[in-house]
């Protein structure tokens, strides 16, 4: 975060020293209406640390030390629609929306003064699923992003899922499936909020697995 005035000061992410678990819990839920199919998702993470920042809020100095929690959701709900009439391959094209929640909390490690963020950041995206099936094998490609510049404020947001899923068995009308994949959340914006201007240039990505039930 840059804060504005004389003099201009400069805190980073990379300044908290933060770290966190290798891995972080989600849900996905799909629901499927013949041509339109919704996806509802929410996944989170947290990270802690010790580090320095300078002049942050009521935090006041140079280099101060301080310890910090950080938390972040990404929650998204997305609906495409099939546009390509083949039955082993859907093809879907639609919108939705992405929120980003972030908390954060930054102490001085002397004082005990604390400092405290939350942003939660609805963010409108384009969407595109492909979605190809063969024998017991799935294979999913979920994209969706945005970019846009308002009154000086930009943003680029972009969230790529691939996966592949294989059906263990079924009983009835309910499978079960093996999954596993890869996700790439990557957010850039610049803005003004109040007298800070605040940068921002995150990037999240790895590999998951999980179970799903389909119906």
């Amino acid at each position: 975060m840059t804060t504005s005035g004389s003099p201009v000061v400069e805190n980073s992410l990379d300044d908290l020293s933060l770290s966190g678990e290798e891995s972080a819990p989600g849900l996905r839920v799909d629901i499927p209406f013949g041509s339109p199919h919704i996806t509802l998702a929410t996944e989170s993470a947290d990270w802690s640390g010790t580090g320095v920042v300078s002049d942050f809020g009521g935090i006041a100095g140079a280099n101060v030390a301080v310890d910090s929690e950080m938390e972040l959701a990404v929650h998204r709900a997305l609906i495409t629609f099939d546009v390509l009439p083949v039955p082993m391959v859907e093809l879907g094209l639609g919108f939705g929306v992405n929120a980003v929640d972030f908390k954060a909390s930054v102490t001085d490690s002397l004082s005990t003064t604390t400092e405290e963020i939350e942003e939660l950041l609805p963010i409108p995206v384009l969407a595109a699923r492909l979605r190809v099936h063969v024998w017991r094998l799935e294979f999913e490609a979920l994209v969706a992003g945005m970019a846009a510049e308002i009154d000086g404020n930009r943003a680029e947001y972009f969230d790529t899922d691939l996966s592949a899923r294989f059906k263990l068995f079924g009983v009835g009308p309910v499978d079960a499936l093996l999954t596993a994949g890869y996700r790439r959340i990557g957010l850039n914006a610049d803005y003004e909020e109040g007298s800070d201007s605040v940068s921002a240039d995150l990037t999240f990505d790895g590999l998951y697995f999980g179970l799903r039930v389909s119906i």
